[in-house]
């Protein structure tokens, strides 16, 4: 795939809360004296969709809320490891990081990042920490080739509502409502 250096291509990313990512950082230091060489740093996010522009607020906002609303109370789970085709580049690059188990919407594979490489590898590498979190972000992702690696940038997080807390207040309002009739 030909791309120009200032080709910038935008994801939509779930991006988990601070504490799991202090978690994979720890895995991420471990995982680099493992890896062959060639790979390069990626953000601790998990790309779920390739965007033709960036996203709105109140479309971030919007994601969000159908994301929380198909996943419930239950909890985002990763683990094991996976590569992932990652199309943001002149050359084939691959994600490689703990799976999530799944993403409502998502359009493609979610993959917590660690490292791009070059191409998927056979070597055995450490395994992720199993890991569950409910706390999670979206967020648009700018990412374009530069000088031999890549630059991104991760845009303003909208978190994923509390599913319980949201329903409480629906159902309090529906309870006064009745109590006024």
């Amino acid at each position: 795939m030909e791309t120009k250096k200032n080709t910038v291509f935008t994801f939509l990313v779930l991006v988990p809360h601070q504490e799991t990512r202090l978690i994979l950082r720890k895995y991420c230091e471990n995982l680099y004296n493992n890896i062959p060489a060639g790979a390069y740093d990626f953000p601790l996010a998990a790309p779920i969709a390739v965007l033709e522009r960036p996203l709105a607020a109140e479309e971030l906002k919007q994601r969000a809320k159908e994301i929380r609303k198909a996943m419930g109370n239950n909890k985002f789970a990763a683990a094991g490891i996976n590569s992932v085709f990652f199309s943001g580049g002149e050359k084939p690059l691959f994600i490689f990081g703990p799976k999530i188990d799944a993403v409502p919407g998502a359009k493609l594979l979610p993959v917590i990042g660690c490292c791009l490489l070059p191409s998927k590898t056979d070597i055995a590498l450490p395994e992720p920490p199993k890991i569950t979190f409910r706390a999670a972000a979206v967020a648009n992702m700018f990412w374009k080739p530069a000088n031999g690696g890549f630059k991104w940038k991760i845009g303003k997080l909208y978190w994923l509502p509390k599913e319980d807390k949201a329903s409480e207040r629906r159902q309090g309002c529906q309870n006064r409502q009745t109590l006024l009739k």
